[in-house]
């Protein structure tokens, strides 16, 4: 099977039920069942694992599990890893937690990391091209007007690191 690529991307404005269940759209489940579809080599039904974390810019990340493990694997871990790899595996590894659809196409994200967050109930699920990010709607609303203001600025210090990347 021809492995392709599958990016995310959209907004979806989405509710945390009172359980910490979170819908995960159709168009995302599709992606999800292509992307087990391709690492099973053969056709399923059921979508990737999801792999929860915080991430960098203190915002729930969830990846398809296929493509956490492809990122995992170009790392160069070392036999006698030093402080900062353990730190680095530590947040990457052990920080981190399986989420599974349910048949209704949901997840549970895990309450501590919420909370960890200042997640609310009312949410906007991005697509981040290789992962998907929970914001609060109104902080993502305010972030979106904040780079519609700044994205010229943006779009010219993109194109000006792009071109000093020997190619």
């Amino acid at each position: 099977m021809r492995k392709e690529s599958v990016i995310f991307n959209d907004a979806h404005p989405l509710s945390i039920d009172e359980k910490c269940r979170l819908l995960i759209p159709s168009d995302y489940r599709q992606m999800l069942v292509k992307l087990a579809s391709q690492a099973e080599g053969s056709a399923v039904d059921k979508p990737d694992t999801l792999i929860v974390k915080v991430g960098q810019n203190g915002r729930i990340w969830i990846y398809p599990q296929t493509t956490y493990q492809t990122i995992c694997e170009q790392e160069h871990g070392k036999l006698t890893p030093n402080d900062d790899q353990l730190d680095y595996e530590m947040i990457h590894f052990a920080m981190t937690k399986s989420l599974t659809i349910d048949s209704s196409g949901r997840v549970i994200v895990p309450q501590a990391m919420l909370k960890e967050t200042g997640t609310e109930r009312e949410v906007f699920l991005l697509g981040m091209k290789n992962h998907l990010q929970v914001w609060n709607r109104l902080d993502w609303e305010a972030k979106q007007a904040d780079l519609r203001k700044k994205s010229g600025e943006i779009n010219r210090r993109h194109n000006d690191a792009e071109s000093r990347v020997p190619g």
